[in-house]
């Protein structure tokens, strides 16, 4: 039994290679993704409880007693100097040295033990050759390079106040003492408190939070779960969970169906063989349990080496997506847990492959099975296709023949053009998010620069647009969420599609998801000591961060903030951050478009690996299906070669059989994709903040189909080459029977 199932094996040579070449991918992508989901995961966790990362940072009010606020709130906090400068034409922002709450990180060197010492950031020494003990200079005074660091809140480094992005060569992030920091001259100092909850419930801890969002006691709060920086790190394990899920899931609905079309085709083939060995005493059971032998036998050597494989290349996907991330190298390691795990998925595909598979045969009598296989009739799909498609020659009528012969080549052709349509065009949306929110954001912003103020002002100046914005507690129909409420006075410098009246407001797409509110609606905002509710009057296009728009004038008129702006949109180019003592931070619209850019760039590399499962599944199906219609047509391929029909005919008919379905299986992709493209970013929103557009996109189909037209002729074409003239080697085999 062995043998004869090892030999059908053998002579199967593409179905055979497309099994190993599947699998080895399939677990290729899925051991690489969760490798990468559990180390992100794990760093994640234990970088951040070694750094004792903050649960928020906050600047109190004037007035406020922050040791009453401490103990009102349960709260650790430690005050923290911080001092920008430029010197000798590098941007400084010097940070006083953490005793317990969001500690550096030494990549090298030592932590600070004397006056004079300071830590640097690692991109900033690594761009300059800086090491532990060398000296450098700011402002005139030498220090001593005690050891090179990152800091947990600067996942994504932010070193000047008017530039959102990074340069490595001229902006350094430095820790000193805080009597280093303080008395560092020709810069701006500010005190700023880094807190952490202590060891109390996570519902007292809900309370605290939504109470200091509303506090008059802070002048400004930010939680480390609304703190986009460290978020970054949080949307890579996001792209990792989904590149899981869609390997372990996806592929192996794929792999099953193409073992249990390939073990029902060589069990047809042997079925004669089958009812000798079972009449002369042979099991049944071990008619399924070599079958279930010979598919293990090709999986797992292919998942082993798939797993180790992509367990190899996972470090060097991590330093590709880490350009923009000021992190530690992260350890990797070999996971004896997962291997297992992901063993016992493929052996269990396995099983049911061999289950589905075997599940005729077994059902037969040993008459039954010694009985001629010949097909003595037409089922009646064949004959309602075939009904259907009126074909009007005789080489169309055969095409649909071999097509229809057996529907599970039909559901495995239908369902590698399905696949390939999915993965195009979520690959194809997912790589445009970054542009597609740049663009969504730009058409609001008709202003050159955003300003904020180290004091609420009265507004100055004609023609720019003033706002005060504020952290609230917004009460959504499930949860309450942190949203940033932006009182806003009436101008066109940010256009959000309308100006709010009074005891209205508008939610962009972000907040009215997260919110589940739609226009028309109600909604309830906890700002300050004041609960207010508002009318939602519309729904903006912006789609970064959970934003909801009020009428400055209405919300102050109602004594929920001072009659005072806290920021500006202007379009005068000669404002920056050292043109005012007030200025805290001028914020370039082009610096700002390029922060939500560069802070997806995640995206783009994950919709690659999308786009290339896309071509890679595809064709290895489509060869498998090619090479099984062949074998179960050899007896009509010898007939119809013997009555005079050329290969180049022949080769049409059999390469061109499913070019029908080929529409059929485009069409059912596309409604699936933006299924799946909406559920994705339904989940994006609550783990990145952002409401990625995920409108219907024509263009995306267009590619997608584009694409997958591509694919499937192309694998068409090539095959056929390959195979051309060698029809003779099907009527050597055929005559070998």
């Amino acid at each position: 039994m062995n043998k004869m199932i090892s030999r059908s094996f053998s002579k199967k040579k593409i179905q055979t290679a497309g099994i190993v070449l599947l699998t080895f991918l399939w677990m290729f992508v899925a051991s690489m993704s969760v490798n990468l989901y559990s180390a992100n995961n794990k760093f994640q966790d234990d970088y951040f409880s070694e750094t004792n990362a903050e649960d928020l940072e906050f600047v109190p009010a004037e007035g406020t007693d922050v040791e009453a606020l401490a103990a009102k709130y349960d709260l650790d906090y430690e005050e923290r100097y911080i001092n920008e400068l430029v010197s000798d034409g590098v941007s400084y922002r010097v940070i006083s040295s953490a005793e317990k709450i969001d500690k550096p990180h030494i990549t090298d060197g030592n932590s600070l033990s004397a006056a004079g010492e300071i830590l640097v950031n690692k991109e900033y020494a690594d761009k300059h050759d800086i090491s532990a003990a060398d000296t450098v200079t700011i402002s005139g005074k030498s220090y001593k390079v005690a050891g090179i660091m990152t800091l947990p809140d600067y996942i994504r480094m932010h070193v000047r106040n008017d530039s959102l992005s990074y340069d490595p060569e001229n902006e350094a992030l430095i820790m000193a003492s805080a009597e280093d920091t303080a008395a560092i001259e020709g810069g701006k100092l500010s005190v700023v408190y880094k807190a952490k909850f202590k060891d109390i419930s996570d519902e007292k801890i809900s309370d605290h939070t939504s109470e200091l969002v509303r506090s008059r006691e802070l002048a400004s709060v930010t939680f480390r779960a609304d703190n986009s920086n460290i978020n970054a790190l949080g949307g890579k394990i996001s792209i990792y969970f989904m590149l899981t899920v869609i390997s372990l899931c996806i592929m192996s609905v794929m792999i099953a169906v193409m073992l249990i079309m390939f073990i029902y085709i060589l069990i047809g083939e042997n079925k004669k063989n089958v009812g000798v060995l079972v009449a002369n005493g042979l099991p049944r059971r071990k008619v399924f349990f070599g079958y279930l032998k010979a598919v293990a036998g090709l999986m797992l050597p292919a998942a082993v080496a798939g797993y180790i494989t992509g367990s190899l290349f996972a470090p060097v996907f991590n330093r590709l997506l880490e350009t923009d991330l000021s992190l530690p190298e992260m350890k990797f390691s070999f996971e004896p847990l997962f291997f297992g795990v992901f063993m016992w998925i493929v052996l269990f595909v396995g099983i049911i492959a061999a289950v589905f598979g075997t599940r005729s045969i077994l059902k037969l009598s040993v008459v039954d099975m010694l009985r001629d296989t010949k097909v003595t009739g037409i089922s009646r799909f064949e004959r309602f296709v075939k009904k259907l498609t009126k074909k009007s020659s005789i080489e169309k009528k055969i095409k649909t023949s071999f097509a229809i012969r057996s529907k599970l080549l039909l559901v495995l052709v239908l369902f590698s053009v399905f696949a390939a349509g999915v993965e195009f065009f979520l690959s194809y949306s997912i790589y445009r998010f970054p542009k597609n929110i740049c663009d969504a954001q730009e058409e609001s912003m008709d202003f050159e620069s955003q300003v904020y103020f180290r004091q609420p002002a009265e507004k100055s100046t004609e023609g720019d647009q003033y706002f005060y914005e504020l952290k609230a507690m917004g009460k959504g129909k499930k949860d309450d969420v942190i949203v940033t409420v932006t009182a806003l006075e009436d101008g066109a410098l940010l256009d959000i599609g309308g100006h709010p009246s009074a005891g209205e407001a508008i939610l962009n797409k972000t907040s009215a998801d997260v919110l589940k509110a739609k226009k028309g609606d109600n909604i309830k905002l906890e700002i300050y000591d004041k609960e207010i509710e508002v009318k939602v009057a519309g729904i903006s296009d912006r789609v970064a961060g959970k934003e909801i728009f009020i009428d400055h004038a209405w919300l102050a008129g109602e004594n929920v903030i001072e009659n005072k702006y806290n920021g500006m949109f202007t379009s005068d180019a000669s404002i920056t951050v050292d043109s005012s003592e007030n200025y805290s931070s001028v914020l370039t619209k082009s610096s700002i478009l390029e922060s939500y850019e560069s802070s997806q760039q995640v995206m783009k590399y994950g919709s690659i690996i999308l786009g290339v499962l896309g071509i890679l599944i595809p064709v290895i199906l489509i060869a498998v299906t090619v090479s099984v219609l062949i074998s179960q047509n050899k007896k009509e391929i010898y007939v119809f070669k013997a009555n005079g029909i050329k290969n180049k005919i022949m080769n049409r008919m059999v390469y061109g059989s499913y070019n029908g379905f080929l529409l059929l299986g485009i069409i059912i992709s596309i409604p699936y994709s933006f299924f799946i493209l909406n559920l994705i970013c339904s989940i994006a929103v609550k783990a990145s903040g952002v409401r990625y557009p995920s409108d219907l996109d024509a263009v995306g189909i267009g590619f997608a189909v584009l694409m997958t037209f591509i694919v499937y002729f192309g694998t068409m074409l090539v095959l056929r080459l390959k195979h051309n003239g060698n029809m003779e080697k099907i009527l050597n085999d055929f005559r070998e029977l």
